[in-house]
């Protein structure tokens, strides 16, 4: 029998990554997130109790999926090795959000190659409704373009905690619409998969932070993940982004990642371009799905 309950503290982050190192390591087709997607929302949704957000699904007394719902947006993943089993979760999963939901906005994406999923929200009235998301992947043994630094500037990891006013400070800064502080930075302290030294940014000449790649490695998928990433404004067409994300995906595969992955809007030709000239290749894309009052283009995290 199916049942769920709400995640209890941080070791329950670790039941969900183990299902998505599973899904990793057996090269599961429509696999989309790795540790990172939840830790970095945990980080994002401070001062809130884990549990607000984070579900864990369970068959009997296997652990089978995870869901984060932070309205209206929902997030899934799905394993249990079987396919048909896989859609019968992921169908219990929307109709228990849309419960939630109560007739208001609910949203979720599915990639694009990924019918059975598509099948079970077009069941339940869902249209496609504004953004697209590339999965961009960049395998092991792949080219990567020389990407050299401007006279003056280093790449470097996080020295410690003293720095995240000012990692903030570079976040907010590249993101002009972001709600990150301090407070919800330092959450990542207590997330399993966040490292100072993957905290990679380039340092500019005068000293400050100009540009960054926060770079995740899970050794049980064998997978890496960049997320976030950017460039302060007045830092911006120097090669500074090319180059932190060439140093954060040949740190990753040093580290034993098979496969590292990076999203990016599809409507961002900046986010685009770049990934495709640093090498990545686009792996699938991702439609978002909405039912109720929706907003068309969705609502993007902090």
């Amino acid at each position: 029998m199916l049942t769920q309950r709400a995640a209890v503290g941080i070791d329950d982050l670790s039941i969900a990554a183990s299902l998505m190192s599973g899904a990793w390591r057996t090269e599961a087709p429509h696999v989309g997130a790795t540790p990172a997607a939840i830790e970095w929302w945990y980080a994002l949704t401070h001062p809130d109790p884990l549990g607000d957000h984070l579900r864990l699904w369970f068959d009997g007394s296997e652990p089978v999926a995870w869901s984060w719902h932070e309205p209206p947006e929902l997030e899934s993943h799905v394993w249990t090795g079987d396919a048909a089993r896989d859609q019968a979760v992921f169908a219990a999963i929307i109709d228990a959000a849309i419960d939630e939901a109560a007739g208001g906005e609910l949203g979720a994406f599915a990639a694009d190659g990924d019918g059975a999923s598509i099948k079970v929200l077009r069941e339940r009235t869902f249209v496609a409704a504004g953004r697209r998301l590339s999965q961009w992947q960049h395998r092991l043994g792949g080219a990567l373009p020389s990407a050299p630094l401007p006279s003056g500037y280093r790449i470097r990891g996080l020295a410690g905690p003293e720095e995240f006013d000012a990692r903030v400070a570079l976040h907010r800064a590249a993101f002009a619409t972001s709600r990150l502080t301090s407070e919800k930075y330092r959450r990542l302290l207590s997330v399993p998969h966040y490292r100072l030294e993957d905290d990679l940014v380039i340092e500019a000449p005068d000293g400050s932070l100009a540009a960054f790649a926060l770079s995740w490695y899970d050794p049980d998928g064998l997978v890496g993940e960049l997320e976030p990433v950017g460039t302060h404004p007045h830092h911006q067409r120097r090669g500074l982004s090319r180059a932190v994300v060439t140093a954060a995906v040949e740190r990753l595969h040093d580290r034993g990642a098979r496969v590292v992955q990076v999203y990016s809007d599809m409507a961002e030709g900046a986010a685009e371009a770049l990934y495709a000239a640093v090498g990545f290749e686009r792996h699938a894309t991702h439609r978002r799905y909405a039912v109720g009052s929706s907003d068309a283009a969705g609502t993007p995290r902090p």
